[in-house]
């Protein structure tokens, strides 16, 4: 990941075989330039009521456009 993952970032989570889910970076552990995890809210489907949170590591995410 080139961009400096920070919270309020929007990123792009791999999603089963499916297109990529969309969420948005809550927090960041470690070093913030090398962080060692992430928590993502991912964006909420129509069929889902609230976000899901996931926590995840850096080199799993790639920024949103």
């Amino acid at each position: 990941m080139a961009a400096k993952l920070k919270p309020g970032m929007r990123v792009y989570v791999p999603w089963g075989l499916g297109e990529p889910r969309e969420g948005t970076v809550v927090d960041v552990w470690g070093d913030p330039d090398s962080p060692s995890q992430i928590r993502v809210e991912l964006t909420p489907l129509e069929d889902e009521g609230e976000g899901v949170v996931l926590l995840l590591g850096p080199d799993v995410v790639t920024t949103a456009a």
